[in-house]
């Protein structure tokens, strides 16, 4: 970091790591990782990252995997370091020697005035986490740290066995300063800021329920309860279809409180009146929801039965594989897909439907006996093998008759 206080910022190399691998020099960008020369690009990105350290041979070697296919791995890590230099040399940078040789090690030229986005990074995040900073200073330092990490540490190579655990640890680095920054905003109330930086940690790693509902958590603060409940079905769909779990508490509370003041901000009655009656897109189907909805609305049912002793029922449907565990993704999602079209067009139109986990569907039955409610699990079931049986997925369901009056 000294050397940016001593040397003209047009004079320096400018190389990114995170989001991608390039070096720039001025305004220019001379050298960027096109998915060509793999292993010379990979020992230079290893050389800049252990660029304070010198580096073995043996190091070298098994950080490009050399002696898994070669007789002579010393020989063939001599050619590549050749090639780097020359690649180096080649691409218009101002002439040094970038790779020093020394004692059976290498390691990358630090007289050479550079700047490199990790070290940045690192150094913002070790001064955010001064105690002797101010909330501001911390807020703004953490804000630089984030601004700086471009994505993924060299996406490219993420398989590479020495990536692995740095992807991890600037990851982890990553995510805590997105969280000490809410903590910080949460104390002086500027949540539009965070908006954008809780897109951006959505956007670097968009299975993070933590993120959502930091975002989640600033729309309903700016009373964007629409943004929120679009961003709350984004996530749900992606728990529900690439992981394979359910929305955690947390989430299914601030659905709660997203619908409650959706209800609330509309105080024209036209208007509502307006979207009760818009047209749904299956209008002969039964109502489908997300759970958090279902739930509330059971509950206000089972309450309203109480008074006129109408029964309730509920039929739960799960998707397994032949040996009852859980599907394949591809097969899980393609079967979901079409039980939720058979149980819509196998029910009335009054009667509630929600997925309840990643591959449950949970339908509730009005004025249904037990009985009743069996004809209509097996009528699904039977509409569903008739148009979309296959041999490598099994569908079950059982009933249960909710007693109103416990």
């Amino acid at each position: 970091m000294d050397k940016e206080n001593t040397v003209n910022e047009d004079e320096m190399l400018h190389i990114e790591l995170f989001g991608g691998f390039s070096i720039s020099y001025g305004d220019k960008v001379y050298l960027k990782d096109n998915g060509s020369s793999k292993k010379v690009i990979n020992i230079l990105q290893y050389l800049i990252i252990n660029k304070n350290n010198k580096v073995t041979y043996d190091n070298l070697v098994y950080a490009t995997k050399l002696d898994k296919d070669n007789k002579n791995p010393n020989a063939v890590l001599k050619n590549l370091i050749y090639r780097a230099r020359t690649l180096l040399k080649d691409s218009g940078f101002p002439e040094y020697e970038y790779i020093l040789q020394a004692s059976g090690t290498y390691s990358w030229n630090n007289n050479i005035p550079c700047v490199v986005d990790v070290e940045i990074f690192q150094d913002y995040c070790k001064k955010a986490q001064n105690k002797d900073k101010t909330d501001e200073e911390k807020l703004e330092l953490y804000n630089k740290a984030i601004e700086i990490y471009g994505g993924k540490l060299l996406p490219k190579h993420s398989v590479e066995l020495w990536i692995v655990p740095l992807t991890t640890y600037y990851d982890s680095m990553f995510s805590q300063c997105v969280k000490e920054y809410y903590e910080l905003v949460k104390k002086n109330g500027d949540y539009s800021s965070m908006i954008h930086i809780c897109a951006k940690a959505i956007e670097i790693d968009p299975y993070d329920e933590k993120n959502y509902i930091m975002l989640i958590e600033c729309y309903c603060k700016h009373e964007k309860y629409k943004d929120a409940l679009t961003a709350y079905e984004k996530i749900t769909d992606l728990l529900y279809e690439e992981l394979g779990v359910k929305p955690s508490e947390e989430l299914i509370e601030l659905y709660k409180e997203i619908m409650s003041n959706l209800n609330q901000v509309e105080k024209n009655l036209v208007v509502i009146d307006g979207e009760i009656r818009e047209e749904k897109e299956e209008p002969n189907g039964a109502f489908y929801c997300p759970y958090g909805l279902f739930k509330s609305i059971a509950q206000y049912t089972m309450c309203m039965f109480e008074r006129t002793g109408q029964s309730l029922c509920m039929v739960l449907f799960t998707v397994t594989d032949t040996n009852g565990s859980m599907p394949t993704k591809k097969k899980r999602l393609i079967t979901m897909n079409n039980l939720k079209d058979t149980i819509n067009i196998s029910l009335r139109r009054g009667d509630l439907f929600s997925r309840y986990s990643a591959t449950q569907y949970i339908v509730m039955l009005v004025s249904a006996d037990y009985e009743n409610s069996c004809k209509v699990g097996q009528r699904i079931m039977d509409k569903y093998n008739s148009k979309f049986f296959v041999r490598t997925t099994k569908i079950t369901y059982k009933v249960k008759v909710m007693n109103i009056d416990k």
